[in-house]
């Protein structure tokens, strides 16, 4: 519910789309600075949800041109959570929840006649026997519902290389409620010694109702003097322009697969010809995709516009791409993968210098 002396604010038209960042940032005390510096490269996102802000009532955050709506850490057990929401949009604090391991703050976000739920959440480490499922499922079953943040949940499926309690109830969850998770892959917190890896553990999870059909999903280049780097999502209501598909690695609930269609559809296709050994494999495993994607749950399901019975995939071409931007990000990743490999002060330096 709102509190006594939080209003919604007024906006104009609908927008077509909506970029938010969600940051740990390990402290927001001494980062202020750092934090304008990310809002003036992205030209003022209309949303950053803040983790682990440590911020307690007294500590004023003055950003120009945005409102917050905070979870203090005076609160018992939060680490301090913040929305910063920009001030031409609608928002209505719907839903706060503090514990020993999960937390999370939800407002409703209006721009225009459009609405959706967002959460910015926190998950401690090593839940497992802290926390039941239940407690994940509720904070992910809800309608037309965006959830980003730290939720400290390592999974192959969003590209890390190996899966805990927390990844392995998420993914689950997210195949039985239909959600799809929008991570790309790329690593969002830095290994700090030389026994650590790159993890991907700050996550963009969406309900399938979602209002905003293609989320755009990107991980910052600068971690900001924090271990975590910002990650950008940005919201488009779509449009008639093809578009290209980028997802993590495809899952399957195979527990609710409908194993009599899928024999059926590969019996319908018949014997498949190619001239070449190489060229059959290619056709046979084709066709199994392709009936396992039709008659068994799967991850990377595509939502559809109901108003324009329009289909979109999860992410777009970026129209400001270019040969140049590809040829940095080839740096950086090599850079990275170096400093994943050998984590020493060197690979560091080199790291640094290739993501400025």
């Amino acid at each position: 519910m709102a509190r006594d002396n939080e209003e919604t604010i007024r906006v104009g038209d609908r927008k077509p789309t909506i970029q938010t960042v969600s940051w740990n940032a390990r402290s927001l005390r001494e980062k202020v600075a750092e934090l304008n510096a990310l809002i003036d490269k992205l030209q003022a996102p209309e949303i950053i949800c803040i983790q682990e802000s440590h911020l307690l009532k007294d500590n004023k955050l003055r950003i120009r041109n945005y409102v917050e709506h905070r979870q203090g850490v005076e609160q018992k057990n939060s680490p301090g959570l913040s929305i910063l929401i920009r001030e031409d949009l609608n928002y209505l604090p719907v839903r706060s929840t503090t514990g020993p391991f999960l937390n999370y703050q939800s407002v409703e976000v209006y721009v225009g006649r459009t609405k959706f739920l967002l959460t910015n959440s926190y998950l401690r480490s090593n839940p497992k026997h802290h926390l039941h499922e239940d407690e994940l499922r509720t904070m992910l079953e809800r309608p037309n519902h965006i959830l980003v943040g730290d939720l400290n949940a390592h999974s192959p499926a969003w590209g890390n290389g190996k899966s805990d309690w927390a990844g392995q109830t998420i993914e689950k969850l997210t195949l039985d409620l239909g959600c799809m998770i929008e991570n790309t892959g790329e690593p969002t917190r830095l290994a700090t010694t030389a026994n650590q890896k790159h993890t991907a553990i700050d996550l963009t999870i969406t309900s399938d109702d979602f209002t905003y059909p293609v989320v755009q999903r990107e991980v910052f280049e600068d971690s900001l003097e924090s271990d975590h780097l910002p990650c950008i999502s940005t919201l488009i209501l779509g449009s008639n322009n093809k578009v290209e598909t980028h997802h993590p690695s495809l899952m399957f609930n195979t527990k609710k697969a409908e194993w009599a269609k899928f024999q059926k559809l590969l019996n319908d296709v018949g014997p498949t010809k190619a001239i070449r050994n190489h060229q059959h494999c290619e056709n046979v495993l084709r066709e199994i995709k392709s009936a396992a994607l039709e008659a068994i749950p799967h991850n990377q399901h595509q939502r559809r516009n109901k108003k324009n019975n329009i289909k979109y995939s999860q992410t777009t071409n970026k129209y400001w791409w270019d040969e140049t931007c590809q040829t940095a990000v080839n740096k950086r990743k090599i850079a990275l993968k170096e400093l994943t490999k050998n984590n020493t002060q060197e690979n560091i330096t080199n790291f640094r210098i290739k993501k400025k």
